[in-house]
Parts: structure tokens; sequence; C-alpha cells
């Protein structure tokens, strides 16, 4: 007996046919959370994530060496804040974990 009443969608929350979903992409559909891809970066946009990337290594070899960060780390900050200003969102280095909302709300009140 399958019920074909609208829900949300685990997919994608959107109101949908569980038994839609379930002939597309299978159970899992509906039990896991599946991440939907980020829109693509225009080409300003990448260009800004190469310059990030290229401080942050920068800032982490000096201080590895031992030596002032401070223009290496301010042209981090100012390729960032571009970033946000192309972008409208912060950036996310790739495989950076998630914080906890009520950690960072703690330290933050402190």
């Amino acid at each position: 007996n399958v019920t074909t009443l609208p829900t949300i969608c685990s997919r994608s929350s959107v109101p949908c046919c569980l038994l839609a979903c379930r002939n597309i992409v299978g159970t899992a559909a509906m039990s896991e959370k599946v991440d939907l891809p980020e829109p693509a970066l225009s080409d300003a946009a990448k260009a800004l994530v190469a310059q990030i990337v290229a401080a942050g290594d920068e800032v982490r070899r000096l201080k590895s060496e031992k030596k002032n960060i401070d223009e290496a780390l301010a042209k981090l900050i100012a390729a960032k804040k571009a970033f946000k200003t192309e972008t409208g969102k912060d950036y996310v280095a790739p495989g950076a974990k998630k914080s906890n909302s009520k950690v960072a709300e703690k330290k933050a009140a402190k």
C-alpha cells in the first residue's frame, strides 16, 4: 500500500511524491539527506578562490618558518572579502568542518 500524498522530499526540500523519489533514486532518498551541488562560480570568483588558496599557502609557509605573517594575512583577508563581495557568500575551504552553531554562539557571548 503506497501513499501518494505530497510530503517534503529529503533530496530537494520541496513537496514531492515519495513514490516519484523512490522510482528515480531508490529508497536512499527517503532516509538520507543528499547535498545538492553548489551553483557554478563566475570567472572572477574562480580567480579569487585561486588568490585565497595562494595567500593561505603563503601564510602557512611563513608560520612554519616562524616569520612575520601580517602582510600575507592581510592579503588573505582582502581576498576573502573580495570573494564575499563577488558571490555574496563567505569563502569556505573545501573539506572544512562545519562549526557547531551553539558552540560558536557561546564563544561569541563571552
